[in-house]
């Protein structure tokens, strides 16, 4: 039975500069068309966008569309500083109250909810780096949100799948922060084993 699948992310998700595949979600609908399978895939991921944004918006899409699958891909800015490295974008409390509420909104109308953990970045181009405002990520605070992800994801008994630990500086874009073609095909690989793996989809 063909099923309704969506990602609710940020730019990573979303699948900036994969110039080949159009991010590992992308990969993922391609990969299931190929075997004929006809499974509705819907990108909900915006750039920038930090678990403070989700929270307000995951009820209304997944009011719209009874999902079978949601995949949740958030954290990495949640994890950065915006302007200096002593004002972080979201603390790691606020962090954990967001992750619970995400959950919370989206069990109401989705099947099976999988969190996604986070990527490395190049801290040689990411202290700081420069869009419209300054930006600092360092791995390890990355890795306390990621693990943040991980322990309620056991907690609450709910699909985690671990990026992080195998997560190579190769597989990182030349702006130090986002994965490239290679990164995003890594992260495509390690969603579909586990779904297969797991008989998900």
């Amino acid at each position: 039975m063909d099923k309704k699948i969506a990602i609710f992310g940020d730019s990573i998700s979303y699948g900036v500069w994969d110039t080949v595949g159009g991010g590992w979600f992308s990969r993922l609908r391609k990969y299931y068309e190929m075997k004929s399978q006809e499974h509705q895939f819907y990108n909900f991921s915006i750039c920038g966008y930090t678990s403070d944004d989700l929270v307000k918006v995951v009820k209304f899409e997944t009011s719209l569309k009874k999902l079978d699958i949601a995949f949740v891909a958030i954290g990495i800015n949640d994890a950065g500083f915006i302007e200096n490295k002593n004002k972080p974008w979201v603390s790691q409390k606020r962090f954990e109250k967001n992750i619970q509420k995400i959950h919370q909104i989206l069990k109401v109308n989705v099947k099976k909810i999988i969190f996604v953990g986070l990527t490395k970045v190049n801290e040689k181009k990411t202290d700081p780096i420069v869009y419209s405002r300054l930006h600092f990520y360092y791995n390890d605070r990355i890795k306390q949100y990621n693990d943040l992800i991980n322990e309620y994801c056991i907690i609450n008994k709910l699909d985690f799948i671990d990026v992080y630990s195998e997560f190579k500086i190769k597989y990182i874009n030349n702006d130090g922060l986002h994965p490239n073609s290679l990164g995003q095909k890594y992260i495509f690989e390690k969603v579909k084993l586990y779904l297969l793996k797991n008989k998900i989809l």
